[in-house]
């Protein structure tokens, strides 16, 4: 049957839209609000389109495709800027390709955008919830029910109703993973508020001891503006040689081991030559499956 394709079809798209966002979102974790809704809409545009090439027919002259999901995904978590760019992205297709009733297909697109839009404005000042996501996947569903349900040709009520089953089964999941990435990304944020405010110096280190977060504190201990140009250096940058192989070699063993360093007493000159007294606590930092990753630690 038709539909077994079409779905196979459309979860990889949305599989690869998944991977490609999480990607470009963790790119875009310290990018304006604007942009990161720009490129939320550019990509929902670009997923649209790949559903456009992957149109299935399922009656004489009658083509199905869920590129509405896509764009009401974008407009509702991208707001006007979203909604914006992705129909953009998706009329420019349609117009290079020259698409059969453009007028027509112009307006479904505007129309799912603008729904998603509404959606968006309706959160007010949250986050769209999974409420929002479920109500709209019946709305872009039911849309795709009544374009085939009232068309001038008949369809069979058996690909009817898979048509809108797979609509809005891509559109739920569409808007789950926009969801989910943006939750975590509030969640890194707010996460990494609190550290900056810390009195503390805090500091995540990769397998390889290098830096890959700093708060403020330690920027500031250390003679730099912004705790992003101490991302990528190590002790051998910051220390004298031997104190730097000393930290490097209790990193090490601690990260082979996983075995704490707590209240570790040391000595540390600062930016302005100043010996100071500090005391380390390092623990190893582990992922899912219980390989360790790196290291983090605090000093005061």
């Amino acid at each position: 049957m038709w539909y077994w394709h079409e779905l196979i079809d459309m979860l990889a798209i949305v599989s690869l839209f998944a991977a490609g966002w999480r990607y470009v979102g963790n790119a875009l974790d310290g990018a304006s609000l604007l942009t990161r809704r720009a490129v939320l809409g550019l990509a929902t545009g670009a997923g649209a389109v790949a559903a456009m090439l992957l149109a299935t027919e399922i009656a004489d002259g009658i083509h199905i495709d869920f590129r509405n999901a896509f764009l009401a995904v974008g407009a509702l978590f991208g707001g006007p800027v979203g909604a914006a760019a992705g129909a953009a992205i998706a009329i420019l297709f349609l117009i290079a390709t020259g698409a059969h009733a453009l007028g027509a297909q112009i307006a479904a697109l505007c129309l799912a955008s603008l729904v998603g839009v509404a959606f968006q404005y309706s959160t007010r000042t949250r986050r769209a919830s999974g409420t929002h996501i479920l109500v709209l996947s019946l709305l872009i569903a039911g849309g795709q029910w009544l374009a085939l349900s009232i068309g001038p040709q008949s369809v069979a009520p058996s690909v009817v109703l898979m048509a809108t089953a797979v609509s809005f089964g891509v559109t739920s999941l569409l808007g789950l993973v926009v969801w989910r990435r943006l939750a975590s990304s509030d969640e890194a944020r707010l996460m990494r508020a609190a550290l900056h405010q810390s009195p503390d110096l805090i500091y995540v280190k990769d397998a390889a001891s290098r830096i890959t977060f700093a708060n403020f504190n330690m920027a500031s201990f250390h003679g730099v503006d912004h705790p992003q140009k101490l991302v990528g250096k190590t002790d051998f940058d910051l220390s004298d040689a031997d104190h730097a192989r000393e930290l490097f070699d209790e990193e090490q063993a601690m990260m082979r081991t996983g075995k704490p360093v707590l209240d570790r007493k040391e000595s540390i000159t600062d930016s302005d030559g100043v010996q100071r007294w500090f005391e380390s606590s390092k623990s190893a930092v582990y992922s899912a499956d219980g390989r360790i990753l790196g290291m983090a630690g605090v000093t005061r």
